[in-house]
């Protein structure tokens, strides 16, 4: 689907904007602290209901309002005119809500909006990728594998709740079976994410490679691998997997 058309109302800056984006593209020209990069910021939020800066919602409404809300009208690159689509997002500071609607109906979850509009956005914070710590790397592929691979995102979700009540158990005076009532769900979920972390990284190593003697200067090799917490033990079976976390929390039960 391609952006047809942007309305923007207190988000950040950008206060009151109705566009037409012609089928060329456009380009943003202007000044520091105009809003070039709220612009993009909010076309993005389109795509994952979120901030590419990690801002949280009530953070992207504009000084002195309760509310933020953008809509894009996209039409199909194939069948250009004939097929519509509009999704639009508000947020409510106040009551912190937030509401989608895809074509005018609110999905049943809202993981069912994600991904309606398909957008990339380059930018100097990407840099965290490579120097920054293993959290920006997570971060990154939870974000791809979310808008591309089907039931990763409540797959994802399930890991990190089930993930919160054991670390709360954890917490509690000689709670060993409170702990290990969680532990299946945990290598459950565990399993799935860490699955499609090291297949989506495994299918693109070879293309990664080969970008990167193309751009380097130095004629180094470089690899690109997923190294989980639990050991990989040369397999990605759901089995092997599952069978090296049970270990792995068993090893360090005591601790």
């Amino acid at each position: 689907m391609r952006l047809r058309g942007l309305g923007i109302r207190a988000f950040r800056n950008l206060r009151s904007q109705d566009l037409e984006i012609p089928p060329e593209g456009l380009a943003l020209i202007g000044g520091n602290a105009q809003g070039k990069s709220n612009f993009l910021e909010a076309i993005y939020y389109l795509e994952t209901l979120r901030s590419f800066r990690g801002a949280a919602d009530e953070q992207l409404v504009a000084f002195g309002e309760e509310v933020f809300w953008v809509a894009g009208a996209m039409a199909d690159l194939e069948s250009g005119e004939e097929a519509r689509q509009r999704v639009a997002a508000a947020y409510e500071r106040r009551g912190r809500r937030k509401k989608v609607t895809v074509d005018g109906a609110e999905p049943e979850r809202l993981a069912d909006a994600l991904g309606m509009l398909a957008a990339v956005v380059f930018s100097s914070a990407d840099v965290a990728l490579v120097s920054g710590g293993p959290a920006e790397r997570r971060r990154f592929l939870d974000i791809v594998l979310s808008l591309n691979v089907p039931g990763y995102l409540p797959a994802l979700q399930q890991f990190r709740h089930v993930l919160s009540q054991r670390n709360a158990a954890l917490k509690e005076q000689n709670a060993g079976d409170l702990v290990r009532a969680w532990d299946e769900g945990l290598v459950r979920w565990g399993t799935r994410v860490a699955i499609e972390r090291c297949a989506w990284i495994q299918e693109r190593a070879c293309l990664f490679q080969s970008l990167y003697r193309e751009v380097a200067a130095d004629g180094q090799a470089v690899a690109f691998r997923y190294v989980p917490g639990v050991p990989l033990n040369g397999s990605i079976s759901d089995g092997d997997l599952a069978a090296s976390f049970r270990e792995a929390l068993a090893a360090t039960r005591a601790r």
